[in-house]
């Protein structure tokens, strides 16, 4: 079965990752992704004077920084070096472009190989959890804040409340939620669905 899902707030389902100044160009109007991969494939002695530059450079040097200041403005221009480019509000273009060069990092969207982003369906399982754990608070508050406040004097760690939650007492094959598989959602170009918030 198919599902369409409708995201009613900003989320971020990241791999961990994160990209430094030297990964990404940002102005007013968008951030650009960089490729050097790209460029240090194409032109090898180009690579081998960044990297010259980079190696010369003292830590502090390094922390300050970008993309814009290793690459050309030939390269800057060229379309093949951007993986991807994103938008946002003018205030957040503004803030990335004005933090660039103070160790100010963008977090890494989950991606498939191709480089589409995509939704894991542990985060979406995790989302229907977290609704469970809502609706049954919000029928039961005082049960459900007695229990709370019982399991937190006891020591108990997260993991004891969720089993209790979710009726896995004894194992995972208790967990009401077991039976429900939820895939991956197709992956989607960067532009289109990722903004800067």
């Amino acid at each position: 079965m198919w599902l369409d899902i409708e995201v009613l707030t900003p989320v971020h389902v990241g791999t961990g990752e994160l990209l430094s100044p030297l990964e990404y160009t940002a102005n007013g109007q968008e951030v650009r992704i960089a490729n050097l991969g790209r460029l240090f494939r194409r032109d090898p002695a180009r690579a081998e004077v960044i990297g010259q530059k980079l190696a010369a450079s003292s830590p502090a040097q390094l922390r300050g920084m970008t993309v814009d200041g290793l690459l050309t403005r030939q390269e800057l221009a060229d379309d093949a070096l951007w993986r991807y480019r994103l938008s946002g509000s003018a205030a957040t273009l503004a803030a990335v472009a004005g933090a660039r060069g103070k160790e100010h990092e963008l977090r890494l969207a989950s991606k498939t190989p191709d480089g589409r982003v995509y939704l894991p369906g542990t985060a979406i399982k995790g989302a229907f959890r977290t609704a469970l754990i809502f609706a049954w608070s919000a029928a039961s508050p005082e049960w459900a804040r007695q229990f709370l406040e019982r399991e937190l004097k006891a020591g108990a760690a997260n993991g004891t409340v969720q089993r209790v939650l979710y009726g896995a007492r004894q194992d995972p094959n208790h967990d009401l939620l077991r039976a429900l598989v939820v895939g991956d959602t197709t992956g989607a170009p960067p532009s289109e669905v990722l903004q800067l918030a």
